[in-house]
């Protein structure tokens, strides 16, 4: 696994910082490749459910900006510590700032992967999902890196098996 990592690390196709790097390492990641998905399709794993990217709540953060409940909660959500990976800023200010960056100059491998897993579940690059989600909608495809990995998770084992997704890869 830790070879997989290295492996991630040198890959020239795109970048992962070194933070995210360091949480991949703890997923039992063996295997990845760079795939390309419909942003429609991607997951994220929640407690209570599998929901698609459109549920995230900095999504509907970025369509309602202006909106006092949803800033109050993506305020919240910026504090959580699960959040606060690397030493970007973690802001309302700093994610509307992104999509300016992700609109003028594209969406790009190789300043900031989207990584997902192999049943689609977001593991990086939410917050740019969620950017080009709303810029461009559901059947728009994204280049993303996918890893492999072993999911430990009980209640993630659970909620795949009742989605019939199984074991893949």
């Amino acid at each position: 696994m830790d070879k997989t990592i290295k492996l991630l690390s040198h890959d020239n196709r795109f970048f992962i910082d070194d933070e995210n790097l360091g949480y991949l390492r703890t997923l039992g990641v063996y295997k990845y490749d760079v795939d390309s998905i419909k942003l429609g399709q991607i997951l994220r794993d929640y407690e209570d459910g599998l929901y698609p990217i459109s549920h995230a709540l900095p999504y509907r953060f970025i369509i309602n900006p202006d909106d006092a409940q949803t800033l109050q909660e993506y305020e919240r959500y910026c504090r959580l510590s699960r959040n606060q990976i690397g030493i970007e800023d973690r802001s309302p200010e700093a994610f509307l700032s992104l999509k300016k960056e992700v609109l003028a100059n594209g969406y790009d491998l190789s300043r900031g992967a989207i990584v997902i897993d192999q049943f689609n579940i977001i593991v990086e690059g939410q917050h740019r999902c969620c950017i080009l989600l709303d810029e461009y909608g559901a059947n728009y495809r994204v280049n993303v890196v996918r890893i492999w990995r072993f999911v430990k998770n009980p209640r993630t084992l659970w909620r795949l098996w009742r989605h019939g997704m199984g074991r893949r890869g």
